[in-house]
């Protein structure tokens, strides 16, 4: 201070010459000296006395953070002393003071969210799990939703204003293994959160936050979660029965071996979703997103999917008995080997889906789109694809028995050593379609476009072709005993040069004496 006192005085009384002196002539040197002086010594002291006020402005900032810093240390520390205390509605005040000390200082948040979890761990029971061995007394029973401080806590913990200021490392939200049914939690977010083997069955979480949360054999029973993002969280071997789930989104979720009967996910996002060994009985998922969705060995049992997408979904092996996939997108869905029976998919788009060795059997697909399908060995006994579009589809060994295919379009179909047993297929178009040694006993035809078919060795004992048209089809060693044929068609056959009929059919003196008088009525003309 000594220092800058000395520096001061000696730049007041000579520093008018140090930087104007130079300018004054001699002739008026004592004239202006006065004046100089004067106005270059009250522009120091202006000088002086603002960078004194800059000081005095920083001494007070600085007292004032101090002082705060202690009122909020005071105010944490009665927050703790009421956090402490026996008498809910005091715990309940502690929990409110430790909001409003966030809400005044933001940087307190992760220290506030460290000591309300240790609150909340302490004071929500653990969760009680099946007793292996011989119970050792009846146990009081858990409470229906949590005690009014740790719902209080909860909400602090969850406030996405507070949330956003915390260190998630330094201050993890660790609920784990606790009992909190009935926890209301609406827009909360739990972004993170650690929640495996937590009991929230009941659990108010609509349009809450869940993004990453570990949820592992979580207890979310009847749990609300409409409209909340639980994008890429945990949720391996969790009860989900009858939550309700709708509009929410589950990109990427792990829900492997979940349980998720009779839940609601109408509209639910679940692109890349993993579903493998999933409970979904009875679940309604209509309109819901299951692109790319992996549900291998899913139990999809009388599950609602109507208007779902499950394009390149993988469903291999899964049990779709009776489920409802009406106006389903399920182009390039693999179902290896899934079970289809009575399951209803009337105009789905199956474009290019894998179904080999699907069971489908008793399935409704009217009207659904089946270019280019993947049926080999499936078994589609008593299925119904009444005008469904099979151009180009893969039938190789596959049951069809008793179908019902009237009108359908199995056009370049390939439906070699099919079974077609008493499969009606009136009106079908079966153009250029592959269908050696297929068994078409008993099969309905009538009106069906068989031009170009192949047809080599099939069995069609029995089978009804009135009305068919088989020009160009080819015949060879094709079994048509009994089979019902009008004269007029053969010989319309017989007269196309690509046509190939067995030689029994050919020579036929009814065809041989018809064919003589086309053409002699031909030359005639």
């Amino acid at each position: 201070m000594v220092l800058v006192g000395s520096a001061v005085a000696v730049l007041l009384w000579r520093g008018p010459w140090w930087f104007d002196g130079k300018y004054l002539d001699k002739a008026d040197y004592k004239s202006a000296a006065g004046a100089l002086i004067s106005s270059f010594r009250a522009a120091v002291t202006q000088v002086l006395l603002g960078l004194g006020a800059l000081v005095a402005l920083w001494f007070t900032w600085r007292n004032y953070r101090l002082t705060r810093r202690g009122q909020v240390t005071d105010r944490f520390i009665k927050a703790l002393e009421r956090l402490g205390s026996s008498e809910m509605y005091v715990r309940y005040g502690g929990v409110l003071a430790l909001e409003q000390i966030v809400q005044d200082a933001p940087d307190q948040a992760t220290h506030a969210t460290q000591v309300l979890v240790a609150f909340v761990r302490d004071r929500a029971p653990t969760c009680r799990r099946p007793e292996k061995g011989p119970s050792l007394g009846r146990r009081p029973p858990l409470p229906d939703e949590p005690e009014a401080d740790v719902q209080a806590a909860l909400t602090t913990l969850t406030r996405p204003g507070a949330r956003q200021h915390v260190d998630h490392n330094a201050a993890p939200l660790d609920l784990t293994n606790r009992h909190l049914t009935g926890a209301r939690l609406n827009g909360a977010d739990l972004t993170d959160a650690m929640l495996d083997d937590a009991d929230l069955s009941g659990a108010m979480l609509n349009r809450g936050n869940l993004t990453g949360a570990a949820l592992i054999k979580a207890d979310l029973s009847g749990a609300m979660l409409n409209g909340a993002d639980l994008t890429s969280a945990v949720l391996y071997k969790a009860d989900l029965t009858g939550a309700r789930l709708n509009d929410a989104n589950l990109t990427g979720a792990h829900l492997n071996d979940a349980n998720l009967t009779d839940a609601a996910l109408i509209k639910a996002e679940l692109t890349g979703a993993y579903l493998i060994d999933a409970n979904l009985t009875n679940a309604v998922l209509n309109d819901a997103n299951l692109t790319d969705a992996i549900l291998d060995r899913a139990n999809l049992t009388r599950a609602r999917l109507n208007g779902v997408d499950l394009t390149d979904a993988a469903l291999t092996v899964a049990d779709l008995t009776d489920a409802m996939l009406n106006g389903a997108d399920l182009t390039s869905a693999v179902l290896y080997k899934a079970d289809l029976t009575g399951a209803r998919l009337d105009d789905a788009d199956l474009t290019d889906a894998a179904l080999i060795e699907a069971d489908l059997t008793g399935a409704r697909l009217n009207d659904a789109n089946l270019t280019g399908a993947h049926l080999n060995d499936a078994n589609l006994t008593d299925a119904a694809l009444i005008k469904a579009e099979l151009t180009g589809a893969y039938l190789i060994d596959a049951n069809l028995t008793n179908a019902v295919l009237n009108d359908a379009n199995l056009t370049d179909a390939i439906l070699d050593r099919a079974n077609l047993t008493r499969a009606r297929l009136n009106g079908v178009d079966l153009t250029d379609a592959v269908l050696t040694v297929a068994d078409l006993t008993d099969a309905m035809l009538n009106r069906a476009n068989l031009t170009g078919a192949m047809l080599n060795r099939a069995n069609l004992t029995g089978a009804m072709l009135v009305g068919a048209d088989l020009t160009g089809a080819v015949l060879d060693g094709a079994d048509l005993s009994r089979t019902h044929v009008a004269v007029e068609q053969v010989v319309a056959a017989r007269l196309g040069a690509t046509t190939r009929l067995p030689p029994a059919v050919a020579a036929d003196p009814r065809v041989v004496e018809r064919i003589k008088q086309v053409e002699a009525e031909r030359k005639r003309s």
